[in-house]
């Protein structure tokens, strides 16, 4: 197995411990300095009553009004419904709750993978794909969406260890499991769903009443989501026509084709198929198809891929656990790339945390100065500007979508403005791009989630993007902030902008 050289038990867990407890500590600090944006505010506002007047009453309205809401027009999901409560409680205790989920994800995925304990090299694949795989530049790191994504990413590898155990658990405590998992994101529904059957259908010990009462729940909480009114407010996001283009979002799906094309490779080969003969593997395996296809079905937002990739990153490290469980020095030179990438992108992270909150509190001041109808200019970091290390974490393009004050707020760069000293990038109308910010000629008031198109180095990117008028002295004019442009940003020349 893949131990230091050593005779001390403690030693030999330091592989393991070491990552975990560093990496918990470097999210948990970016969950705490990230401020209070985007969805975090959305659902603040259920609360203003409450936070403004702390009373029984005040939250039981705000909390009814929200569910209310949230059951017409948005989802049902279980993070949802009681996201009043997440916005009302202590920031310390949500960010430690986002912190033990992070710590939880690792090791029950490291669990289910094999590798706790048992392959560094394998835990260094998972750690690797965790902190550098999933799309953490998706808003991740406010509290509702790390509670949309975070925390059912660790309830569904606790469900799958009890579902795998050789007893099976009571059928009861395994219904009601499944149940708030399934509750809890469809998405991770779908992913532990195909799980569950794949496992039954091809080993027969696990064709027992446990599983019937996980699948029951399981497609019971599926057909319940699917079926509220919010639901079909935002059936847009699905798009089956999308399924068989496999040439979109290869990147994206890149931890499952490794996945996939490895277990394959395995399975052609007699010696090493033994390794995919367990009930781990084809939980994992069934779960990955499962999730890839929830991803082909709504290939829209990034934060879509992340079940998928989160379990493609579990069985990645199960197959490296198996396979190279050595004491060879390539092996230890592998953990020690993985896990050193692992760390370091995270520290050089931390100051941009720091920045996004200093830049918020300097708006947030700046516009209650001036009045909260007033346009003012800040210091403004934009997905231009921010390096590419960071890797969107934290994502500058929260700013205008993420609310007040960024709806008023103009990067300090555009305060003497002029298309003269600015890069025409118009298509279709009078468009600059200037000090990384892109400005329209004119003042614009339609301009929020509006599709517009950027093409970088003559390639055309859809995407959607929010606007805010501001006046120079050689004009008017609209600042407008895109969405999801920061990796195009940083590997490729913004070259021309068009409103669609």
């Amino acid at each position: 197995m893949l131990h230091a050289k050593t005779s001390s038990p403690t030693k030999k867990t330091l592989p393991y411990w070491i990552p975990l407890i560093v990496l918990t500590a470097l999210f948990t600090a970016m969950f705490g300095i990230m401020p209070p944006l985007r969805d975090d505010q959305w659902f603040m506002s259920f609360a203003t009553a409450f936070l403004e007047n702390p009373s029984i009453s005040n939250f039981i309205d705000g909390f009814r009004e929200q569910v209310v809401f949230r059951y017409n027009f948005d989802n049902a999901r279980i993070p949802n419904i009681l996201g009043t409560v997440w916005v009302v409680l202590p920031r310390w205790f949500m960010v430690g709750v986002l912190g033990a989920s992070f710590a939880f994800a690792v090791y029950l995925g490291a669990r289910l993978s094999q590798t706790w304990r048992s392959s560094a090299v394998g835990f260094s694949v998972l750690i690797f794909g965790i902190v550098i795989a999933l799309p953490w530049f998706d808003d991740m790191f406010t509290v509702m969406f790390a509670m949309n994504y975070l925390v059912p990413s660790a309830l569904t590898a606790y469900a799958a260890l009890v579902f795998l155990r050789p007893v099976p658990p009571h059928t009861a405590w395994a219904f009601a499991l499944a149940l708030v998992v399934g509750l809890w994101h469809e998405a991770f529904a779908a992913t532990m769903l195909a799980g569950v059957v794949f496992t039954a259908i091809v080993i027969p010990s696990y064709r027992r009443p446990a599983t019937a009462a996980m699948a029951a729940a399981l497609i019971a909480a599926i057909i319940f989501l699917a079926s509220v009114p919010g639901t079909g407010t935002r059936i847009g996001s699905f798009h089956p026509e999308r399924f068989i283009k496999l040439h979109l979002g290869v990147l994206t799906g890149l931890p499952f084709y490794l996945f996939a094309i490895s277990a394959l490779t395995l399975w052609a080969r007699k010696t090493t198929r033994r390794h995919l003969i367990t009930p781990q593997f084809v939980f994992i395996f069934g779960a990955c198809g499962g999730a890839w296809a929830v991803w082909r079905f709504f290939l829209t937002d990034y934060r879509v891929s992340w079940p998928m990739i989160y379990v493609s990153s579990i069985g990645l490290a199960y197959i490296v656990g198996k396979i190279f469980a050595t004491r060879a020095k390539p092996v230890w030179a592998a953990y020690a790339v993985l896990i050193t990438a692992s760390f370091v992108q995270p520290v050089l992270s931390v100051p941009w945390f720091i920045k996004m909150r200093q830049e918020v509190m300097t708006a947030n001041e700046a516009v209650m100065a001036a009045g909260e109808d007033s346009v003012v200019f800040t210091p403004v970091t934009t997905p231009f500007t921010a390096p590419w290390y960071t890797m969107g974490r934290p994502s500058f393009e929260i700013y205008k979508s993420g609310g007040f004050p960024f709806y008023n707020a103009i990067p300090e760069q555009l305060k003497d403005f002029s298309p003269e000293n600015a890069v025409h990038i118009g298509i279709s109308e009078n468009v600059y791009f200037h000090k990384g910010c892109i400005v329209l000629e004119g003042t614009r008031t339609d301009i929020h989630s509006a599709k517009c198109t950027l093409y970088f180095d003559g390639k055309p990117y859809a995407t959607e993007c929010f606007g805010t008028n501001f006046t120079t002295p050689a004009g008017n004019f609209t600042y407008i902030l895109p969405l999801h442009s920061f990796q195009k940003a940083k590997l490729h020349h913004l070259s021309g902008f068009d409103l669609n």
